[in-house]
C-alpha cells in the first residue's frame, strides 16, 4: 500500500449493541442480512489532490489496491468474499456478515465545501454565498459521516461498556419509534442513541424498562423550543461549557433545529437533527410519547397479570390508523416482516397480491442491505414531500403512513392525491390506499378506500 492503514474504526450500531437485529441474522430473505460499516484510517499525507473529482478517483484507486492486497494475503475461499469496490468503499463478506470498509478522509468534506466556488472571477459576496450553499448540502453530510459519526461511535461504545442496560434501552426505544413510523423518518437512529445516553448519564436506570420509561418522560416533558438538550458524554463538558451552549442556543434559536441536541463532539449545530424532525413531526413525536407514557403508567398500577399481557400494551407501540391522513397498504411482503409487531402468517402476508407478483418483486429486490420500502418512501417524498410526510415502519411494517403538512390543511383533495401517489409508486407495490379525510370535515373514524 502507498499509505499504511493506521486503524479500523467500527461505526455501525451493531458494534455497540444499538441494532434491533442480532449480528449475523438473515431471516428468510437474503436482503435481510445486515450491513456493517467500518472506517479505515490511513496515515497522513500531503500529496492528495486538491480538487474533489481527482481526490475521489484517488480514493477509488486506494480501494482497488487494498482489495488486491487483501486477496493476495487471504486464501482462495476468503479472497472470493471481497465482492465489490466502488466510490471509496470496499464491500466484503465474512461469515454471513457484510462489511463496508470505507476510507475515512476528513479532507473530502473540506473539498466538497469548496466545490461550489467557481473558478472564474467573482465578488467576495458571491463567493461567500456559494460557500454557504455548498456547506449546507454535501459537505455537511460528509462532515457528519467522516468526522462526527466516528467520534460519537467511540463515545457511545464506551458508555455502553460502563452501563450495560444502555444498549437494551436503545433497542427498546428504537422499536417503539419504528412502531409509530417515526424511526429514520422523523428522527435519526443516532439521535435516539444520544437521547438514551442523556437518560443513562442523568438517571442511571437499573433496567432497560426503567430507561425506556425515562426516555418517554424526556420526550413528553422536555421543552425543546426553549431549552437545549445537553448530553455530557465522558463528562467532557464543564459548567462553563454548558453555560456557553445555553447562551449560544438562546442567541441563535431561530436558526437552529426544532430538536437541538448538544454534545462534546457537536456543541453548536446539532447536525444529527438538522434535517429532521421539524416542528410538526416533533409535536407528533411528543404526543405519541405522552400517550405511551400514560398507558404504561396505567398498566404499572394494574395487577401483574394485566401488566404482562402483550395485547394490552400493543397500542403503546403503534399509532392509531386514523391518526394519519392516509395509509398506503403494501402489496408484496416487506423486508424484515418476521420482525413486525404483528407476526402474520405467510398466507395473510400474501393475501393482497398474486404469487407471481411476489416472486417477481422478490427477484428484483433480493439484494443484501436493500430495503425497498425505504426507497419507496424516498421516491414518494421526492415527488410529493412539499405537501405531505411519508412514514413507514422499517422493521416489517405493512403500510406507509401519510401526514399532510400543516400549511396544506383541509384544502387538499385526498382522493386526487391518492391517484398521484399510486402513479409515483408504480405498479405492483401498493395494494390499496385507505383515506381518513378528517381534515375535509368528515368524522375522525370515517375511512375511504381507493383500490390500486
Amino acid at each position: 500500500m502507498p499509505l499504511s492503514v493506521n486503524g479500523l474504526l467500527a461505526v455501525a450500531p451493531a458494534f455497540r449493541g444499538a441494532c434491533l437485529l442480532p449480528p449475523g441474522w438473515g431471516g428468510r430473505a437474503k436482503q435481510n442480512q445486515l450491513v456493517h460499516e467500518c472506517h479505515l484510517q490511513l496515515e497522513a499525507s500531503g500529496k492528495w489532490p486538491t480538487l474533489l473529482g481527482p481526490f475521489r478517483a484517488m480514493k477509488t484507486l486506494f480501494c482497488l489496491r487494498l482489495a488486491q492486497t487483501m486477496r493476495s494475503r487471504l486464501s482462495r475461499t476468503e479472497a472470493s468474499e471481497i465482492i465489490a469496490c466502488r466510490s471509496g468503499v470496499l464491500v466484503t463478506w465474512r461469515r454471513r456478515h457484510r462489511f463496508y470498509l470505507r476510507l475515512a478522509l476528513p479532507k473530502e468534506a473540506a473539498l466538497a465545501r469548496q466545490a461550489g466556488l467557481s473558478s472564474g472571477q467573482s465578488t467576495a459576496q458571491q463567493q461567500q454565498q456559494l460557500l454557504i450553499q455548498a456547506d449546507c448540502t454535501e459537505s455537511r453530510q460528509l462532515e457528519r459521516e467522516l468526522v462526527l459519526l466516528p467520534a460519537l461511535a467511540g463515545a457511545l461504545r464506551g458508555l455502553t461498556s460502563q452501563r450495560p442496560t444502555h444498549s437494551e434501552t436503545v433497542r427498546l426505544c428504537l422499536r417503539w419509534l419504528a412502531g409509530h413510523m417515526l424511526l429514520n423518518m422523523a428522527v435519526d437512529a443516532l439521535a435516539v442513541e444520544l437521547l438514551c445516553a442523556w437518560v443513562a448519564i442523568d438517571a442511571s436506570p437499573c433496567s432497560a424498562m426503567r430507561g425506556f420509561l425515562l426516555f418517554l418522560q424526556l420526550l413528553a416533558r422536555h421543552d425543546f423550543a426553549q431549552q437545549p438538550l445537553i448530553v455530557n458524554l465522558n463528562e467532557s463538558l464543564s459548567g462553563a461549557d454548558r453555560a456557553s451552549i445555553e447562551a449560544d442556543f438562546r442567541k441563535r434559536r431561530r436558526h437552529l433545529p426544532a430538536m437541538f441536541i448538544a454534545c462534546p463532539q457537536d456543541r453548536t449545530e446539532s447536525m444529527l437533527t438538522t434535517a429532521r424532525p421539524d416542528t410538526q413531526l416533533l409535536g407528533r413525536l411528543q404526543r405519541c410519547a405522552r400517550a405511551a407514557l400514560a398507558a404504561f403508567e396505567t398498566r404499572l398500577a394494574s395487577p401483574r397479570s394485566e401488566l404482562l399481557s402483550a395485547s394490552s400494551m400493543a397500542g403503546a407501540f403503534r399509532s392509531a390508523p386514523d391518526s394519519f391522513d392516509a395509509l398506503l397498504h403494501l402489496a408484496p411482503q416487506p423486508p424484515l416482516s418476521e420482525c413486525a409487531l404483528d407476526r402474520l402468517a405467510d398466507a395473510e402476508l400474501q393475501q393482497d397480491c398474486d404469487e407471481s407478483d411476489i416472486a417477481e418483486v422478490g427477484s428484483v429486490f433480493n439484494s443484501p442491505g436493500f430495503h425497498w420500502v425505504e426507497r419507496l418512501v424516498l421516491r414518494l417524498t421526492a415527488a410529493h414531500g412539499q405537501a405531505a410526510y411519508f412514514l413507514a415502519d422499517c422493521y416489517g411494517g405493512r403500510c406507509i403512513g401519510v401526514l399532510l403538512r400543516q400549511h396544506c390543511g383541509g384544502g387538499v383533495d385526498l382522493s386526487q392525491q391518492a391517484v398521484a401517489w399510486l402513479d409515483t409508486a408504480g405498479p405492483g407495490l401498493v395494494a390499496r390506499v385507505e383515506l381518513f379525510p378528517k381534515n375535509a370535515g368528515s368524522d375522525k373514524d370515517a375511512a375511504g378506500s381507493t383500490e390500486a
